[in-house]
C-alpha cells in the first residue's frame, strides 16, 4: 500500500480529449503527482470528440479509470431519438445529460480507493455529474470532498432557454448540499466568488 496521499479526481473529460476540462486535469494532475500525491483520474470512456481530435500533446494526469454511463445522451438516430433527447435535455436540465455517469463513476471509484489511504476527492464541474458523483464518493469515503468550477452551476445564466425557474429550483437544492458537503471550493471568477 502506497503512503502517498491519494487524490481521486473525478473529471468527466481527461487526456487526450480536446476539451477543457480534460486539459486543465491533465495539467493539475501532473503538478499533484509531482507534489508527491497518489493520483487517480475517474473519466469517462474515452471517444471521439465532436470538439476535434484528441490532443496528445497532454500530460497523462496520473492513474486514469475510465467509465461508462449506462445511458449514452443524446441518442443518435432518427425523429424517435430527437424526441427523446428533447425530452431528456429538458428533464436532466438541472443536472446535466451526463447524470447516468455519476453512478458508474462512484461504483469505479470505490473500487479504486479499497486499498488507499485516506485522501481527498476532487470533482471538476461542468458536467454536473462530476460533482454529484465526487459528493457521492466523498459521503461514502469519509474524505474531504473539494468542488473545482470552471463554469457557474445554478450562477450561470447561459443559455437563457435552459434556465427556466422549474430547473433552477430543482438545481439549486442539489448545488447548495454539494456545496455545504465540501471542504474547499475552487472558483475561477470574482463574479462566482461573490456568488458563492
Amino acid at each position: 500500500m502506497s503512503t502517498r496521499t491519494p487524490l481521486i479526481i473525478v473529471s468527466y473529460h481527461c487526456a487526450p480529449s480536446p476539451a477543457v476540462g480534460a486539459k486543465r486535469f491533465s495539467f493539475l494532475a501532473r503538478e499533484f503527482a509531482a507534489q508527491g500525491y497518489d493520483v487517480h483520474v475517474i473519466a469517462n470512456e474515452l471517444e471521439p470528440s465532436r470538439l476535434g481530435p484528441a490532443d496528445t500533446s497532454l500530460p497523462q494526469p496520473g492513474t486514469v479509470h475510465r467509465v461508462a454511463a449506462p445511458i449514452k445522451l443524446p441518442l443518435e438516430g432518427g425523429w424517435f431519438a430527437r424526441s427523446v433527447n428533447s425530452l431528456a435535455r429538458r428533464l436532466l436540465a438541472p443536472v446535466s445529460l451526463e447524470y447516468f455517469w455519476a453512478r458508474a463513476a462512484t461504483r469505479r471509484a470505490l473500487q479504486v480507493a479499497r486499498h488507499l489511504p485516506r485522501g481527498i476527492v476532487i470533482a471538476t464541474n461542468p458536467p454536473h455529474a462530476a460533482p454529484i458523483a465526487g459528493a457521492r464518493i466523498a459521503r461514502r469515503l469519509g474524505w474531504p470532498l473539494v468542488l473545482d468550477y470552471r463554469d457557474p452551476w445554478t450562477a450561470n445564466d447561459w443559455p437563457k432557454w435552459r434556465r427556466s425557474a422549474t430547473e433552477l429550483a430543482v438545481a439549486r437544492p442539489i448545488e447548495a448540499r454539494l456545496v455545504r458537503q465540501s471542504t474547499a471550493r475552487v472558483l475561477n471568477t470574482p463574479a462566482m466568488r461573490e456568488f458563492f
